[in-house]
Formats: structure tokens, C-alpha cells, sequence
């Protein structure tokens, strides 16, 4: 069977208004998880190829869109990388992909939640773009408790004693130290019968950067939410 490309199925995006919400964050998932294995000449097209349509759909859905990501669907920024070897970040000539868009690496990627799970999320003012499209506003979170990392197959474990409290994924090869990791929470699963303590976060894990609390990405995790402080320190994600 050939595959069309989505640009040429009848009614799309605009077909995607009558999906529902559920069913709309698993196609935009599905597309993502598609485009990012597709057989590109150059890794530097990744950003052209998919803008036009992505602007489309960002216009049916009526949301803004930057480098990939959607407003209005936070869920995408929990994406984590598939490919078992992490290559280096993609140099764009005369631009810029922030760590936080899943265009900055060449590779396959995969989604840490799933479309059926029921979300808390943060409000606007607390996880948003910038004005000029180019950063992400967030709330720094620091880990609490005798956490240390594990390493397990494709993924750390985050464990405290005995107990596995976590997992995390990251972006790079590089060897990182837990000691300088923080967090940005961006979901959690909505659970009426789990205590708050011990209801699951969905986090990027982010590190100090250059500039005044500037960050940057370094991954993903899904955390028990006692494990991550309530404290918090307003800064950039770029």
C-alpha cells in the first residue's frame, strides 16, 4: 500500500476540527513520531520540511507554533529520543533550534505519556513561549530526597533506597551528573484515588546554562511528585 502524504489527504488538517482532543493529540503524536524517522537528504531540511504544514494546522487548531511545538498541546515537549546512539544536536546554517523542540536532533522520537492519559497541566502564565517565540517561561523545580541515578536499558532509574521513584531519559550521550539536574514539570497524571505526594510528574530535566536562569534541556522523566520541591525559580528555557 503507498502512503499519501499528509499534505494531499482531502480536507487536511482541517478534517482534524471534528477529531476531539484525544484523538488529535494521538495524530499529532503520530505525525511527529513519523516525520522524525523520515529518510531526510540533509538533517538541516528537518525544520523547513514539516514548517508549512505545522503553520496549517496550527491555524485550524488556533494556537501558536514554535520550532514543532504546539501551544496549545504541551504534551509535545515530553518527547524523548528513540535512536540508541544520541548524535550531537543539528547545526542549522543562520539559525537556531532551541534544546526543547525535538527538531534539535536528527533521529526517531517517542512520546513519555500516553494520549489516553488524564492530565493536570500548568497554567499559561507558568509553561508558555516568550514573546518572541524563541525560549520557554518556566518554573525551576530541584529534586527532593536521596535520589541517585541507575542506569537500566534505554533509560535511568531514579531510585531512593530500595524504592524506584522515576525514570529519566536524556538527550545526549554526555555523562551527566544527577547533582546538576533540575526540573521543569510539565503534566501530571490525574489520579483521584493517589495521594498528591504520590502522583506521577511528567518533567524536562534541564540544566543551568549561560545568562542570567537561562536552561537548558537535557531530558525527560516521569517522577513521583514528592520527589520534586513545590519551591520554584522563574527562569528561561532556550
Amino acid at each position: 500500500m503507498v502512503e499519501l502524504p499528509f499534505d494531499v489527504i482531502p480536507h487536511f488538517p482541517r478534517r482534524l476540527e471534528s477529531c476531539g482532543f484525544e484523538h488529535t493529540v494521538g495524530f499529532v503524536h503520530f505525525l511527529l513520531r513519523k516525520y522524525s524517522i523520515s529518510d531526510l537528504s540533509f538533517n538541516t531540511d528537518w525544520d523547513v520540511t514539516i514548517s508549512s504544514l505545522v503553520k496549517r494546522m496550527g491555524q485550524v487548531f488556533e494556537t501558536e507554533v514554535r520550532f514543532g511545538i504546539f501551544r496549545c498541546f504541551g504534551s509535545i515537549l515530553l518527547w524523548r529520543r528513540t535512536q540508541e546512539e544520541k548524535t550531537a544536536p543539528v547545526l542549522y546554517e543562520g539559525r537556531t533550534v532551541p534544546s526543547w523542540s525535538w527538531m534539535a536532533y536528527s533521529g526517531g522520537i517517542n512520546f513519555i505519556i500516553d494520549r489516553t492519559d488524564r492530565l493536570h497541566v500548568p497554567r499559561s502564565k507558568d509553561l508558555d513561549f516568550t514573546k518572541d517565540g524563541k525560549a520557554l517561561k518556566v518554573q525551576v523545580r530541584t529534586f527532593h530526597g536521596n535520589c541517585q541515578m541507575e542506569k537500566r536499558e534505554e533509560e535511568y532509574a531514579l531510585v531512593d533506597g530500595t524504592k524506584t521513584v522515576g525514570f529519566l531519559w536524556f538527550d545526549v550521550a554526555d555523562l551527566i551528573h544527577f547533582k546538576d539536574c533540575n526540573c521543569v514539570v510539565v503534566s501530571m497524571i490525574w489520579d483521584y484515588e493517589e495521594k498528591d505526594a504520590r502522583k506521577t510528574y511528567h518533567v524536562l530535566i534541564v540544566r543551568k546554562g549561560s545568562g542570567r536562569r537561562r536552561y537548558k534541556r537535557l531530558g525527560v522523566g516521569k517522577v513521583e511528585a514528592q520527589y520534586v520541591s513545590r519551591e520554584f525559580v522563574a527562569g528561561t528555557l532556550w
